[in-house]
């Protein structure tokens, strides 16, 4: 059990905020010296365990300098003999609970946390509350047992266990009673999440963002749908809110939509594809999503500040490096690590994170890119993004297509996309597109326009082969739609079922493609 602390109860917000939030007025020096302190503890706590002797290879480092010289990056294939089993002989600190990622690399990675690191962990969401909900520095706005809305999957995905964790952690309403969340199916809780949002309204919502736009669509339809009005027992200052917002749409001629209903104070986003969500998020809800940078094997990693997309790395959840760009493809040897007083505005960097308070990761190799926007200005934090997972880079020849650029080349082309996957093979690259609506004659200029757009930002291509690397292919209708429908049957949760977009497994292509009615689209 965490301890439980109702922030209603604060009644200095300055010590509130600068407990939770003091870290975006770091120093570089004093991030890196956070950094050293829980660095070399770790080293002291993980010096008894079989898996950090195992990958250390006995070595005891008493510097970051040592560290860095004498123990070797890894990969989860470093651990997951271990850890798949749940082995907590071989761990240096026995966990209070393990959770897997979403498994979408066909597989899921088992992780366990301390309980210091989950402690960690959860006032890292607390901070995203303030954070997400302020309009200015030093603001706090969380009242007293705030109704949270938790549509995520349950336990042990993180997410469901960090759903447990914040409920624990504050005094809240939870959006649906933590109770009975495990205890429903993936349609009951989203059921039960609309039904309890339309009667007393919401908060705050944690969410995966795309979940939340189609959520977010048949709530609209249902509010439109259906002519009654939801009336409270408990509030009937509210009651009378709901009569006059079905009467403006009404005289206006205009849908509801939640938003209308209830504008949450902040919707805190869980994943790298936000920024494809985040218009329909916004005109659904309300409410631009507060996207943090998490990682199931880390924690929270970063957080940005009141109303910015730009986000700041904590100090506290890992000791951070980063491999640079021009060391991705190096193979004499590992690749050379920066410090975080070391990056430079507008270069991309791998993610390299070492666990802390006991955890089991050294040197791990998370997958991730981040770009640095702005470098610390003379002693500030660097700002970044998340740019994309390394796996998530498709190329060929001059051609590097990322998901996050596929994406936002579709969506300013016009194209209304359901979803798709792009993969490689000799000859070039093969991108399928199922589409929302019928394919008549202006869908072919629209998908000439995406190609031209895909392409557009390589500037090593010549005019003449800027479309001979890629391929465009249009899916049946209803192929993702019975893709879902299989893997919900096969006991995954849906919230958690997104295909992968770059290089699928061929055993998802399959699944993906059938064996007829892909329709090639010829463009010049």
């Amino acid at each position: 059990m965490l301890p439980r602390e109702s922030l209603i109860h604060w009644r200095d917000r300055k010590t509130l905020w600068r407990k939770y939030c003091g870290f975006l007025d770091l120093s570089i020096q004093e991030f890196m010296a956070i950094q050293r302190e829980l660095l070399l503890e770790q080293m002291e706590l993980v010096s008894g365990g079989i898996l950090a002797r195992k990958i250390m290879s006995d070595a005891k480092p008493g510097s970051i300098e040592e560290f860095r010289s004498l123990v070797p990056m890894t990969t989860y294939d470093d651990y997951r003999p271990y850890l798949e089993e749940q082995r907590e002989d071989v761990l240096a600190e026995t966990p209070v609970c393990w959770v897997h990622t979403s498994g979408r690399d066909s597989e899921f990675k088992w992780v366990p946390y301390t309980l210091r690191a989950y402690q960690r962990l959860i006032d890292s969401l607390v901070s995203a509350l303030v954070l997400a909900s302020a309009t200015r520095k030093g603001e706090v706005r969380l009242r007293k047992r705030p109704r949270i809305m938790f549509h995520l999957p349950k336990r042990p995905y993180l997410a469901g266990q960090f759903a447990f964790g914040l409920s624990q952690r504050i005094a809240c309403q939870p959006i649906p009673p933590i109770e009975t969340f495990e205890r429903m199916s993936p349609d009951e809780r989203q059921e039960e999440e609309m039904a309890m949002v339309k009667r007393h309204g919401v908060d705050f919502i944690f969410s995966l963002p795309g979940n939340l736009a189609e959520m977010g669509a048949l709530f609209a339809e249902r509010l439109n749908q259906d002519g009654s009005i939801p009336f409270s027992p408990l509030s009937p200052r509210r009651n009378l809110q709901m009569i006059r917002t079905k009467l403006a749409a009404k005289l206006r001629d205009k849908p509801l939509r939640p938003h209308h209903w209830c504008r949450p104070q902040g919707i805190i986003c869980i994943g790298a594809d936000s920024h494809f969500s985040r218009d329909d998020i916004h005109y659904f809800w309300g409410q631009r999503p507060y996207d943090i940078y998490l990682a199931t094997e880390t924690g929270c990693l970063a957080l940005p500040a009141w109303g910015g997309a730009d986000m700041t790395f904590t100090p506290f959840s890992g000791f951070l490096e980063f491999i640079p760009e021009e060391e991705w493809t190096k193979t004499s040897g590992p690749p050379d690590t920066l410090l975080l007083n070391e990056l430079e505005a507008g270069k991309r960097y791998e993610m390299v994170v070492t666990s802390f308070y006991g955890m089991p990761f050294l040197r791990y190799r998370l997958g991730d890119i981040i770009k640095v926007n702005t470098s610390g200005y003379r002693d500030s934090l660097p700002q970044i993004v998340f740019e994309a997972r390394s796996n998530d880079i498709i190329t060929h020849g001059p051609l590097e297509l990322s998901e996050k650029k596929l994406w936002q080349a579709l969506l300013n082309s016009g194209l209304r996309c359901q979803d798709w996957f792009v993969v490689s093979d000799h000859a070039g690259l093969e991108l399928y597109l199922e589409l929302k609506g019928e394919l008549g004659w202006e869908m072919e200029q629209l998908v000439a326009g995406a190609k031209t757009l895909i392409t557009a930002g390589n500037g090593k291509l010549g005019r003449e082969d800027s479309g001979s690397h890629l391929r465009v292919n249009i899916l049946p209708r209803g192929t993702f739609r019975r893709y879902y429908e299989e893997a919900q049957a096969a006991g995954l949760d849906p919230t958690c079922t997104k295909p992968v977009h770059i290089n699928p497994p061929d055993s998802l292509v399959r699944r993906l493609i059938p064996g007829h009615g892909v329709e090639k689209i010829r463009v010049s």
